[in-house]
């Protein structure tokens, strides 16, 4: 558990041998509470509700104690629960792929609220209501490395695989290696090569297009939670000589 997290009491007392199992188990208390104030006072049942998380833990996962160095789904893969009025397709299980960025989409789609149609993400009312196949990329990148001097990190997850642009790239079957353990990168040179093409070819992660129209003030928030590195307003092309967060993070064991 990262340094510092602590759970509330009785959480802390009860899981003092796991305290981000504590975490979780509070967490859940919480949601828990607020669903039975909702059906005491008569919304539940009408109610829209989504229920995301903001990053997962890796936790010792590739050398990682917490999240912010790398894009491995230990720390990227997270919980999307939309519970729509009614029991409207209530125990659905959606399959595909989702990004956060389709939240806000989708939430003024389902509520006939007319947007701008400048979002980066896209509704998920399709992957909602019907069996289609939609297979929109995830785009990820973590400029965290760059407070420690080693090179920043991009990824994308599509069609079961994801491409880790770094000094060393990666490339793993998610399907087949949840885990990603096992780096294909040398073994299927085409789907990486497809992979970065389309990574190269999209814009730069939306929060570093946006610090271009932050006061100052924002950006340096952003800094201070570790969402932006020193450099962070720098477009990455090609491969950085920056060092390899992965060997940086070896050397530290």
């Amino acid at each position: 558990m990262p340094e510092g997290n602590s759970p509330p009491q009785p959480y802390a007392r009860l899981y003092r041998r796991a305290l981000y199992d504590g975490e979780i188990a509070y967490a859940d208390s919480a949601v828990r509470q607020l669903m039975i104030q909702l059906k005491h006072r008569g919304l539940y049942d009408a109610a829209f509700i989504i229920i995301v998380g903001d990053h997962g833990e890796s936790l010792g996962e590739h050398g990682e104690k917490s999240h912010g160095i790398f894009l491995y789904d230990a720390t990227v893969h997270v919980p999307l629960i939309i519970k729509l009025p009614g029991q409207e397709r209530a125990g659905t299980v959606v399959k595909h792929q989702a990004r956060t960025i389709d939240i806000l989409p989708t939430v003024l789609d389902l509520l006939a609220i007319r947007g701008d149609n400048r979002f980066d993400g896209e509704s998920l009312r399709r992957l909602i209501f019907t069996d289609e196949t939609d297979e929109r990329p995830v785009i990820g990148e973590s400029n965290y490395p760059l407070h420690f001097g080693w090179a920043s990190i991009r990824s994308i997850r599509k069609n079961g695989f994801k491409f880790i642009e770094a000094p060393r790239p990666e490339l793993y079957n998610v399907a087949a290696d949840p885990a990603e353990l096992d780096n294909i990168y040398e073994v299927r040179p085409a789907t990486a090569r497809t992979l970065r093409e389309i990574l190269v070819a999209e814009p730069v992660a939306s929060v570093l297009k946006r610090t271009r129209r932050m006061d100052q003030e924002s950006i340096e928030q952003l800094r201070a939670l570790g969402y932006l590195g020193p450099d962070s307003s720098r477009e990455i092309s090609g491969r950085s000589t920056l060092p390899d967060a992965k060997d940086e993070i070896r050397k530290q064991k």
